[in-house]
């Protein structure tokens, strides 16, 4: 559920058309430590899915069993696997000899126009962000413009949990709320490019209105192109 997909609705309806006739359907939920927020926020997401189908009363029976750091078995078997690690030989041995070599660009900061910081975390992929974090990906590196000029990057929760799946825009500071397939190419396509879409109109999915209300859409100046600063804050320098 964390930065992985299918997410629930996807993998609730995969169950559903491999098994239509089916009647029971466990979820597992398998983080460690367990997470009474996160759990009630799954089963909102079960229910939500449901009521969405046409039919809900015919759909089969939806349980969450424990979850994994609530077994009373995770101890001993965590307990075995230290064990049996003992035999596993040194890190030495593992890595390649050319080891202490980086690539040059970890240590050169990207001379970019925008970072656009798609949220991954539980709810927003249990919306299916992680599936869209992998078409935005294909996007931008399918375009040889924004492939140079925007970094995508992935982030824990951004909070508004109920307007996911959720983007920010930096440096314009714009937030992009339930969002789709379509939305991510109407992004790439138009409000990415630093000539002038400027991001205005990009849907948020839903109803229109509901959304440009709650998602700030505002038109913005393109920012400039521009060699980035950086202070080594180790050093000092």
């Amino acid at each position: 559920m964390d930065r992985a997909g299918p997410g629930l609705p996807q993998a609730l309806d995969a169950c559903l058309r491999a098994a239509p006739r089916a009647r029971l359907v466990v979820l597992q939920p398998v983080f460690v430590p367990v997470d009474p927020a996160l759990l009630r926020w799954l089963h909102k997401v079960a229910q939500r899915w449901r009521h969405r189908q046409p039919q809900p009363e015919t759909l089969p029976r939806i349980v969450f069993a424990p979850a994994l750091g609530a077994l009373d078995g995770l101890a001993p078997l965590l307990a075995r696997s230290l064990a049996q690690a003992q035999d596993l030989p040194d890190v030495t041995q593992t890595q390649p000899k050319q080891w202490e070599r980086d690539p040059r660009a970890w240590s050169e900061v990207p001379p970019l126009a925008r970072h656009l910081l798609l949220c991954l975390g539980p709810r927003c992929t249990a919306l299916g962000a992680a599936g869209l974090w992998a078409q935005l990906r294909a996007r931008l590196q399918a375009d040889p413009e924004l492939k140079k000029t925007v970094m995508p990057l992935h982030t824990s929760c951004q909070y508004p949990c109920n307007l996911g799946p959720l983007a920010i825009s930096y440096p314009d500071g714009h937030w992009f709320g339930h969002l789709d397939v379509q939305a991510i190419d109407v992004l790439v396509d138009a409000g990415l490019r630093p000539e002038g879409a400027a991001l205005r109109g990009a849907p948020h999915g839903g109803e229109t209105g509901r959304d440009q209300r709650r998602v700030n859409t505002r038109s913005h100046t393109p920012w400039p192109r521009r060699r980035p600063r950086f202070s080594n804050l180790v050093s000092g320098r």
